[in-house]
């Protein structure tokens, strides 16, 4: 065995466990063990663990795992090259990206109100009570006719309008965030066609 094989066997690895002021106190962690590391996005204090190789990479495949998914959410929504929009193949490049000033990398939100006031979008004006009660009357209609063809479309269509986001759906409807989309699509041609039938 030569030199490179035996340093590799016996790297040591180091397992981030993260502590809060009490894990410190009742455990008896001296503060100089203690540093910040990013556990998966997050930012966290923690102790590192000695661990064996197997036993660090069975802890950190959900940590990459779930960097993995953030990474992908948080990139833009971009046209693709059928027109229908696709998550930007062009990872963590977004200060030369044509689209980046267009949305927040957080949940693909517009980056601001001044960012759509600079594109030509006015607040509404406020309606008057009758119009609100109209438009309301109007949306549970458009709710409960959803809610008829698949009962989960009417709640993922009250949540759209609530303003949640894909993954809070998923999370409140315990389903994945991917059916969520398809029924996002789903029901997005639902209400084209009732909008053109009236």
């Amino acid at each position: 065995m030569n030199a490179n094989q035996s340093q590799k066997n016996h790297k040591q690895f180091q397992i981030p466990m993260a502590v809060t002021d009490e894990v410190i106190r009742d455990f008896g962690i001296k503060p100089e063990d203690v540093t910040w590391r990013l556990i998966g996005n997050r930012k966290c204090r923690v102790v590192l663990v000695d661990a064996t190789k197997e036993v660090y990479d069975e802890y950190m495949l959900t940590i990459w795992a779930e960097q993995k998914r953030e990474d992908r959410e948080s990139r833009c929504l971009v046209p693709g090259k059928n027109g229908k929009l696709i998550r930007c193949p062009e990872s963590n490049k977004c200060a030369n990206c044509s689209h980046a000033s267009k949305v927040c990398r957080e949940r693909n939100r517009p980056a601001s109100l001044s960012f759509l006031i600079d594109e030509g979008a006015e607040p509404a004006s406020p309606d008057s009570v009758e119009n609100t009660v109209i438009y309301e009357a109007l949306l549970e209609d458009l709710i409960a006719r959803l809610s008829e063809i698949e009962p989960k479309y009417g709640e993922i269509f009250r949540l759209l309008y609530d303003g949640a986001t894909q993954q809070e759906m998923a999370d409140r409807l315990g389903m994945k965030q991917r059916t969520v989309s398809d029924y996002i699509k789903k029901i997005r041609a639902i209400v084209q066609s009732l909008v053109k039938d009236t």
